[in-house]
């Protein structure tokens, strides 16, 4: 057995069959770091493959999540929220996609605010509340005034990249517009059920702390005191609630879906955590990362379509000032969705069939559900014999095959929920194919160094492999 030939078997394995198992693998619960590092290895292999392959498979899982969403009567504005492997995805996309763009648009503004942020302080309980005096009042007013300077320089250069913003993302907030849209007429149009989660979302206070949960810590609703509504319209609390005061909506839930991929996973960590890229080390001082953090909860604010509440009291302040910029959030989501003239014949092909790769290549899925699946081409699904690709240069591949390899029994678990929706042939290639895929991800990392012991080893593999 060679076994320098494992890993490309392993890497066509995956993404063989219109990646049809790097697909189910992303329907796996991994969330955080090992979601990240699953997302890393995946754009590496797509990339391989073309732009527009990228675009598509990400697609693929978008509209197959926002079904399942609507199925389940999930609220649809909170489909890319958390930690899991297609939020990771996209985040990992945009920042391959529009790094150059991102660069050009922040990075001088970065350098011009970092000054104006040192020694800005907004919360009262700083100031001697004994003798709040003349000097204290204006202290803490040229703080807020400097720190409305630096949020509008922030702000007003995202606003004014529009035009530059890459094709790649356009196309992707487009899609996002159609298929958010698409779920949200059918739930309003009465296709959920009464016992759905969208109808008891706000039943109990368990249910909205666990949504509130779901957005990485320096930008969640709960740590600058916002929540969101389900329905697509912000209701105002009554006052004594401990949570928050909510606009009028004015965005829709398909422009929040869009700020929420071009915004929390995209400009607000440049902003709030900055590489020595945007801003050098030396401007990143411990002063800068606060206003920084305050100016991301800001734009946070505009994007999630909702007011500071109590839970953030010093923001409060900036809640009618924010009310003057919310239209022009509006403008950019809506804008974002637009497609360049000399685009629009690649959006259309994305949006009514996934692009030219899917039109060329047929998924297993659809060979299975048409009855045109011949019994050599089952084979080719679980054969090694002739599997000859160069693997990917980049350490993120490796590092994926070791995640999967390291929680295979999770991912064995997790794929009979997602076998038990498929057709029975499909449900077979997938069980059969995660086995094998086990099996030489064992060879890969479990090697013994003992010759003896390996010779066995490798004997018991290649019965494995036969079985």
């Amino acid at each position: 057995m060679d076994l320098t030939a494992i890993v490309p078997s392993i890497l066509k394995m995956l993404t063989a069959n219109n990646y049809f198992l790097l697909e189910c693998l992303c329907q796996c619960s991994f969330v955080g770091e090992n979601a990240q590092t699953i997302a890393k290895g995946i754009m590496t292999l797509l990339d391989k493959d073309g732009i527009l392959v990228s675009e598509n498979f990400l697609m693929r899982l978008f509209r197959k999540r926002a079904h399942s969403y609507l199925e389940t009567g999930q609220d649809i504005s909170s489909i890319t929220r958390d930690n899991g492997t297609l939020t990771m995805l996209l985040s990992v996309f945009a920042n391959t996609k529009g790094r150059e763009y991102l660069k050009e648009t922040l990075s001088p503004a970065l350098l011009l605010v970092a000054p104006i942020l040192e020694k800005i302080e907004i919360d009262v309980s700083q100031y001697d509340s004994t003798v709040r005096g003349t000097n204290d009042a204006e202290k803490l007013n040229a703080s807020r005034t400097r720190l409305r300077n630096c949020f509008k320089i922030l702000f007003k250069s995202i606003l004014d990249s529009q035009e530059r913003m890459p094709s790649t993302l356009r196309r992707m907030c487009l899609f996002f517009n159609e298929t958010v849209q698409e779920v949200v007429d059918k739930q309003t149009s009465g296709e959920l059920s009464p016992d759905s989660f969208m109808h008891n979302l706000f039943a109990s206070t368990a249910k909205l702390e666990a949504e509130l949960l779901r957005l990485p810590s320096f930008m969640t609703e709960s740590s600058i005191g916002l929540a969101v509504d389900t329905n697509g319209v912000d209701k105002p609390q009554t006052t004594d609630s401990p949570s928050v005061t909510r606009n009028l909506g004015y965005l829709t839930v398909a422009e929040r879906v869009i700020g929420s991929f071009i915004f929390l996973r995209f400009f607000l960590p440049a902003i709030t955590s900055p590489d020595t890229q945007l801003l050098p080390q030396e401007h990143q001082t411990p002063d800068v990362k606060k206003g920084l953090l305050k100016c991301g909860k800001m734009i946070t604010a505009l994007c999630n379509d909702v007011d500071f509440g109590v839970k953030d009291k010093d923001m409060v302040y900036f809640n009618e000032y924010l009310n003057k910029y919310r239209e022009h959030m509006h403008i950019f989501l809506g804008a974002a969705a637009v497609p360049l003239s000399s685009d629009a014949t690649l959006c259309e092909e994305h949006s009514l069939g996934f692009g030219r790769e899917r039109a060329k290549t047929a998924s297993l899925e659809d060979h299975l559900n048409t009855g045109r699946l011949s019994k050599k081409k089952k084979a080719q699904f679980t054969s090694f014999d002739n599997l000859q690709v160069e693997p990917p240069t980049d350490k993120t591949v490796d590092a994926m095959l070791l995640v999967l390899h390291t929680h295979m029994d999770k991912i064995i678990g997790d794929l009979q929920i997602v076998r038990s929706k498929m057709p029975d042939q499909q449900s077979d290639i997938l069980q059969s194919q995660v086995r094998q895929m086990g099996t030489l991800l064992d060879i890969c990392f479990s090697q013994p160094d003992d010759k003896d012991v390996k010779q066995n080893w490798l004997s018991s593999i290649k019965r494995k492999l036969k079985t």
